[in-house]
C-alpha cells in the first residue's frame, strides 16, 4: 500500500480511509512497518491540505479479529460523524 494508494479515495470525496494491517511482527509479507511509516507520511499531508490526518485509520488486525476489527470500524465511525464530511466531496463532485 502507497501513500498514492491511501489519497486516491480522499481524492474521490471518502470521507475515511481504513487500512488493516498484520499484528506487529505476525505478518507473513513483512511489510507493516512501511505501510505504518507511509499511513504517517499521509496522515501529515491530510493536515497539511485541510483534510486531517484523523480521517486516515491504520488498523492492527489481532485476536479475537472480529471483535478488534468490528471496534475500530465503529470508532472511526464515530470520528468521521464527528469531523463531518470530507471538505474533498465538493471538489470530487466538481462543484464548491
Amino acid at each position: 500500500v502507497d501513500i498514492q494508494d491511501m489519497m486516491r479515495p480522499f481524492e474521490m470525496g471518502a470521507d475515511g480511509v481504513m487500512v488493516a494491517l498484520c499484528a506487529d511482527g505476525t505478518c507473513h509479507l513483512q511489510g507493516e512497518q512501511r505501510v505504518r511509516a507511509r499511513a504517517e507520511r499521509t496522515q501529515e499531508l491530510l493536515d497539511a491540505i485541510g483534510l486531517g490526518g484523523k480521517r486516515l485509520e491504520v488498523v492492527e488486525l489481532t485476536s479475537p479479529l472480529r471483535e478488534n476489527f468490528r471496534q475500530s470500524v465503529e470508532d472511526m465511525a464515530a470520528r468521521l460523524a464527528e469531523m463531518g464530511k470530507s471538505p474533498a466531496r465538493k471538489v470530487a463532485a466538481g462543484t464548491k
